[in-house]
């Protein structure tokens, strides 16, 4: 048997399985006939279509780190040993809803991630590049105020990540979102508490 296909088929199962199969099961018999000098004939047949077989051609998905940071200082205007001289400094245009309060620090666009995706034969459906918090919606930070208060993550409704004090709905100590080319931007609204004290800044 010799198969060729022309156009890419609708497979039944979605989400991350690109090994199903659909087949002529059913469908297509192999059928032998026989004929002798004196034209007596004999034929049998029997069922392919399930040994016809497409599988699926799913997307692939890649995504690594760069090696690039967003960092904030929080000091006003350039210091010395900062990497982001003033760009994080006031004024800027801050993405992140103004019910958040007057951020004190912004970065944008700096790309931590590269992607690398393939729709496969079926064609583009949707592609999104997505924040996810390791422990999910409200797990801690690790991260305190300057007064001591701890700051949890949330994922918003827009599928950036904040970080609040108190709870979902507590005052904002930083926002992060990315874009579909893995762009970050980052965003700070309260002094963050740094371990070394003295003359470490």
């Amino acid at each position: 048997v010799t198969v060729a296909q022309y156009l890419t088929l609708k497979h039944p199962l979605g989400g991350a399985n690109h090994d199903d199969m659909v087949d002529l099961s059913d469908k297509l018999n192999a059928v032998v006939t026989i004929s002798d000098a004196d034209t007596d004939t004999a034929t049998d047949k029997v069922g392919i279509g399930a040994a016809i077989q497409f599988e699926d051609d799913g997307p692939s998905a890649s995504i690594e780190r760069t090696t690039a940071n967003a960092v904030l200082d929080e000091s006003a205007g350039a210091m010395v040993g900062d990497a982001n001289a003033a760009s994080d400094d006031p004024p800027f245009v801050n993405p992140f809803p103004g019910g958040y309060g007057t951020a004190i620090g912004l970065v944008s666009g700096v790309d931590l991630v590269d992607t690398t995706t393939d729709a496969g034969a079926d064609g583009l459906g949707t592609l999104a590049v997505t924040l996810e918090i390791v422990g999910g919606t409200g797990a801690s930070s690790g991260l305190k105020t300057t007064a001591g208060t701890d700051i949890n993550l949330y994922l918003e409704s827009d599928g950036s990540v904040t970080g609040r004090t108190g709870s979902a709905s507590g005052p904002v100590a930083f926002a992060i979102s990315i874009d579909n080319t893995g762009a970050v931007t980052v965003a700070q609204y309260l002094t963050l508490k740094h371990p070394l004290g003295g003359a470490n800044h």
